[in-house]
């Protein structure tokens, strides 16, 4: 059966399926957020103490004046070891060919070549060291790999040809006298060659600046795997991501057939972006968005694997806002190959997606011992420098007036008025 061209429903379902499937996949993602190894607090925490932020929030926080100081170790100790792995795998050349035969064996140094100059023209190297700095803070890091087609309205000059009247041999007029351009069929001006007669016109339209695969770094908060307490990855059914798009985005991607335009309109023109948590369990509110336009929409692209027309399982691609319980597209999985690479240095024997992470368990005791003796010599060295002094009620010496410090003469009636 021919593919429909343009589609948000690749898959026909029934309106009750459709709803008992956007109810199904909603739980799905919710149920693997909440028996996920790490709770969001959790992996914020392990971000500030690589960052060497401040972790003293709350009710732990210290007293004013009071050090706040968070142990080096984490971060000295993670990129050291990004480096390390980056160093091995970056090696010249990445890949090693080895051909077997005449001809093979010939063509396996132009093979290696390519493949080095792929790897720099993607920019490979920035994206991998991303996705292991997040394998190494939090539980894994997930690289994802997908087909992405961009298309914006630029204005530019072209050498465009125009269309001839085949039985006078000349420049064929509309009817304001203007000669009629060539278009093709998708719409656009066909450039003109060098022997056909051209115009040169200025031209403003829709043009395709991307087409081709992309890359994107995915953190542990917006990304869930179905289910998450999977010991082996042959019982894994899914994978779940949490991005965001713009409401006009999503309008026009609606005109152009990817959204369903029904499932869009229902999601509203308010701003549905959920929070981070900070360290004292609290959310951290985000810049408000008062303009329609450009508010933003959290939605969830779901990779799953089902039998929805009786012939048995396959990949499907959906995409639904959990909050709002809406089904956005289902389509069949056309790439057919493996769309997220997770790395998990320190892989766990009970979560067949998830690792040990470097810092939250590796590190943790060492960085909050070391940070609590770094604080512990600071106050106390805060307190010998600064120690409390006695004065007596109505003593001559005002503090504000004559300052405590080296040097300084203090003017007193009694030894007594001024004491440690």
């Amino acid at each position: 059966m021919a593919r429909k061209q343009v589609d948000p429903f690749d898959v026909a379902l029934a309106a009750d399926k459709k709803l008992d499937l956007t109810r199904w996949l909603c739980e799905a993602v919710d149920d693997a957020k909440s028996t996920r190894s790490a709770t969001e607090q959790d992996v914020e925490y392990w971000h500030r103490l690589y960052r060497q932020d401040l972790t003293r929030t709350g009710k732990n926080a210290p007293w004013s004046d009071a050090a706040d100081l968070t142990s080096y170790i984490p971060c000295e100790k993670v990129d050291a070891l990004r480096s390390r792995i980056m160093k091995t795998v970056f090696v010249e050349p990445i890949y090693t060919v080895e051909g077997y035969g005449g001809e093979a064996t010939k063509y396996a140094p132009v093979v290696e070549a390519f493949h080095q100059w792929q790897a720099e023209l993607e920019g490979l190297q920035s994206y991998l060291s991303k996705a292991i700095h997040l394998s190494l803070i939090e539980p894994r890091g997930v690289l994802e790999v997908y087909e992405d087609t961009a298309e914006r309205r630029i204005r530019t000059q072209k050498k465009v040809a125009i269309q001839m009247d085949p039985f006078t041999a000349q420049p064929a007029l509309d009817e304001a006298g203007e000669p009629v351009l060539v278009q093709g069929e998708d719409g656009r001006y066909v450039e003109a060659t060098d022997l056909e007669p051209s115009a040169e016109v200025v031209v403003d339209g829709l043009e395709r600046v991307r087409k081709g695969p992309a890359y994107r770094i995915i953190p542990y908060r917006d990304f869930v795997v179905l289910p998450e307490h999977a010991t082996d990855k042959a019982e894994v059914w899914g994978y779940g991501k949490r991005f965001t798009r713009r409401l006009r985005e999503l309008q026009m991607r609606a005109e152009q057939g990817v959204y369903d335009k029904a499932a869009v309109e229902a999601l509203g023109s308010m701003e549905d972006v959920t929070d981070q948590i900070d360290l004292a369990g609290a959310a951290m509110p985000h810049a408000p968005n008062h303009d329609r336009d450009t508010a933003q929409k959290e939605l969830w692209e779901v990779l799953f694997l089902r039998d929805l027309d009786g012939k048995g399982e396959r990949w499907y691609v959906a995409t639904l806002s959990v909050s709002q319980r809406q089904l956005l597209r289902l389509q069949y999985d056309d790439i057919g190959q493996p769309r997220y690479c997770i790395f998990t240095p320190f892989p766990r024997p009970d979560r067949a997606c998830e690792g040990y992470s470097f810092i939250g368990h590796k590190l943790i005791t060492v960085a909050e011992e070391h940070t609590a003796w770094r604080n512990m010599l600071a106050d106390r060295a805060a307190l010998v420098v600064q120690a409390p002094i006695k004065r007596l009620e109505g003593a001559l010496w005002d503090p504000h007036e004559q300052p405590w410090g080296p040097k300084a003469i203090l003017d007193v009636r009694n030894m007594q008025e001024i004491e440690p």
